[in-house]
This record gives C-alpha cells, sequence and structure tokens, in this order.
C-alpha cells in the first residue's frame, strides 16, 4: 500500500513538472535539479496578497522550509515596508488587488532603485496569456496561476535563488 502511494506521488510530480512546463515555467527535468546548490540559510519572501487565506497558506508552508515569509494585503503598504526592509530575496504577488493592483506594484518596484534587482512572481486566478506577457514585459521572472500547488511555489523558489546564486558568482 505504502509502495503505491509513493509510486502515485512520483507519477503525480512528474505530471504536474510537464503540465509547469507546458504553462511556460520551463521547469527543469528532476534529474537536473539538485538542491546541494541551495544554501540551507533562511531565504526572506515578501508576499502581497489581499486574500487572508492565500498569505496563511504561504506563510504556512514556506516557513516550515528554508524560507521566513513576510506578508501584507495592501499593495501601497507593501511598497512602502519594502523599502524600509534591510533584506529580501523573493517578492510573490498577486495581480488582482483593491486599491494598487500588481501590475502597478510591479512596475513601481522595478523602477525604484533599492528593489529593482528582487526578483518577482506573480501568483494570481489570471489565466490568460496575455497577462503572462505583461507581468513578463514589466519584469516578473515567474508566473503561477491559482488553484496552485505547493510544490509548483517552491520549484519557482528554488529556481529563482538557484539563478540569483549563478549570476553572483
Amino acid at each position: 500500500m505504502i509502495v503505491q502511494t509513493k509510486k502515485k506521488a512520483a507519477s503525480k510530480a512528474k505530471i504536474l513538472v510537464k503540465k509547469e512546463r507546458n504553462n511556460g515555467l520551463n521547469l527543469p527535468r528532476k534529474s537536473q535539479m539538485n538542491k546541494d546548490y541551495i544554501s540551507r540559510k533562511k531565504y526572506s519572501i515578501f508576499c502581497v496578497d489581499d486574500s487572508h487565506q492565500i498569505q496563511f497558506i504561504v506563510k504556512s508552508f514556506l516557513s516550515q522550509g528554508d524560507y521566513q515569509v513576510t506578508g501584507n494585503t495592501d499593495a501601497f503598504q507593501s511598497f512602502m515596508m519594502l523599502l524600509k526592509m534591510k533584506q529580501v530575496d523573493i517578492i510573490v504577488m498577486d495581480i488582482m488587488m483593491p486599491g494598487m493592483g500588481g501590475y502597478k506594484l510591479l512596475k513601481l518596484i522595478k523602477n525604484t532603485d533599492k528593489l529593482k534587482d528582487i526578483p518577482v512572481i506573480m501568483l494570481t486566478s489570471r489565466t490568460r496569456k496575455f497577462d503572462r506577457i505583461r507581468a513578463k514585459l514589466l519584469g516578473a521572472v515567474g508566473y503561477i496561476t491559482k488553484p496552485f500547488r505547493d510544490e509548483t511555489l517552491i520549484t519557482m523558489l528554488d529556481l529563482v535563488i538557484l539563478s540569483k546564486r549563478k549570476l553572483e558568482v
């Protein structure tokens, strides 16, 4: 029974990677992922989403791993917090938020000297290709649609960290 469950989980993981590759994430094959490159330091993630439920979900599962998660439900307040923070490794944000939306916040971040080099991953319910392209043009490095799997976000974060570390070397 346990062996079958593990096989099913492995099969689901393969399907997930194939689906994400088809969604434009360009995830590497499992054999190409080398977790040894990701050091065990706590990476600082800032989550901007107007949904308290999404904030809770993201904080809950990422805080169990190598991530320290801070967040806010208001885009403008988030921008002000980001300006004051010493270290943020990655920003994860929604597109549709009241007041200042995710696109405006992304543009503001990428036009601010202190914040422009922080990678941004969009986590949104918008599924249209137009939205993916717009986010990419504004400077987002990743795009994940809701509902999402924990593994999808963790894989995306790991890829961003790996690419940041390669640029630092």
